[in-house]
């Protein structure tokens, strides 16, 4: 809970903010660029939206101040029991992490070799688009699809101190992507034992698709990484309930959205399995109203740092997609058999012919095992569906086009 100093400061960031919302000029919004493509004036305008969000920051820390803080621990008898967390038998792998390095290290080697080549179209179009923008319109201005905001910032950067080298441009996605392997690593822990989390971490390491969005200058490694490193600590929020796993989560998804919008979809996964959550805590004999009071802090705070980062480009992405991502160029209708012909040459395209029927017919074979493994870690698994879950919904609800 707050002390004094502690409530004192947030009623001075909660007034300020309040200031800010009312006396904000509106100049710097009208100079920003706009999309080349021929869209529709939006409903509101972006800097009407940044002034909702410091207005609705500046009461939630007046709130905050008032109540003399928020709380985001679960007690002992308050937290969600999860089967088979840190599960470990008597012959599990021993100095697992020895074989953790290994894996990031082959990862390492794999992302780097012919870093050197040339870049293709999307990554070409980033650099060229906003080498020469300033971070300020980066982060406020919507312009295409292409901007990542944080990769974009980080290509900037190594732009500038190297110049528009294709392994300068391509290593921050380089980086992100090595660091997936200990972060997958550490999610698969929350369910599985040491020897088949390490296989985990061996098979990322070694995935075409991975390797291949590791070498994109684009943002979807660092989305991935953020995205894991969120999913463990909220699965860890929901069984030990720790501010720490809590505060991390916030400040991850924060990172994922901020690296590519997508990431919403994350949360959006993550807010649907509250009702689940709470099913199962009453099924364990425990209330769920110290469970809604801490996600309702959390995803409260999260939502209102991440309305704010992208409130000024809301209005520029709403008529983006309207205006974009329900043309025939966008892409395919979501549930139409193009799409699903793309998706099955895709995901084949790291296989072979030879290896997808291997696989397919693997995947017959582990069904079962799947099943079971889902009855046991219901929660895990639902917080990886479900991100997908929101996705499809939401790209159905808008016929948008991928």
């Amino acid at each position: 809970m707050l002390g004094t100093k502690g409530r004192a400061i947030c009623i001075g960031l909660g007034l300020v903010l309040l200031l800010v919302a009312i006396l904000l000029p509106t100049g710097w919004y009208e100079e920003l660029p706009r999309s080349r493509d021929n869209l529709v004036e939006p409903p509101i305008k972006g800097v009407t939206l940044v002034r909702v969000g410091c207005a609705l920051e500046g009461i939630f820390l007046l709130f905050v101040a008032l109540r003399g803080g928020i709380r985001v621990q679960l007690g002992k008898d308050e937290r969600l029991s999860l089967a088979g967390q840190e599960a470990a038998g008597s012959g599990d792998l021993r100095h697992p992490l020895i074989w953790v390095l290994v894996a990031t290290a082959l990862a390492a080697v794999l992302r780097v070799y012919h870093l050197g080549a040339d870049l293709w179209l999307d990554e070409i179009t980033t650099v060229l688009a906003y080498r020469d923008v300033s971070a300020f319109h980066v982060l406020t201005a919507y312009t295409s699809s292409n901007n990542h905001l944080l990769n974009t910032l980080l290509i900037k950067l190594m732009v500038g101190l190297a110049g528009p080298a294709e392994w300068a441009v391509r290593l921050p996605a380089v980086v992100f992507g090595i660091a997936c392997i200990p972060a997958l690593y550490g999610l698969s822990r929350l369910a599985l034992g040491r020897r088949e989390s390490v296989l985990v971490a061996f098979l990322l390491a070694v995935s075409y698709h991975h390797v291949f969005f590791s070498q994109n200058a684009r943002g979807y490694s660092g989305l991935l990484l953020w995205s894991m490193l969120g999913t463990t600590c909220f699965l860890r929020g929901l069984s030990g309930g720790g501010v720490r796993d809590w505060a991390l989560y916030v400040l991850s998804m924060f990172l994922s959205v901020a690296t590519v919008l997508y990431g919403m979809f994350i949360v959006a996964g993550h807010v649907m399995l509250i009702p689940v959550v709470c099913w199962m805590l009453r099924r364990q004999g425990r209330s769920c109203l110290p469970f809604l009071r801490t996600v309702t802090a959390v995803f409260g705070v999260l939502g209102l740092i991440l309305f704010h980062l992208y409130a000024s480009v809301i209005p520029q992405v709403y008529v983006y997609l309207g205006g974009v991502y329900r043309t025939e160029a966008a892409g395919y209708e979501i549930f139409s058999g193009e799409f699903f012909a793309e998706l099955v040459r895709g995901l084949s395209a790291g296989f072979g012919g030879v290896a997808a029927l291997g696989a397919t017919a693997a995947m017959a074979i582990v069904g079962p095992g799947f099943v079971a493994f889902f009855r046991r870690h219901t929660v895990y698994c639902l917080t990886l569906i479900a991100p997908l879950l929101a996705t499809f919904t939401f790209l159905a609800a808008f016929n948008l086009r991928v």
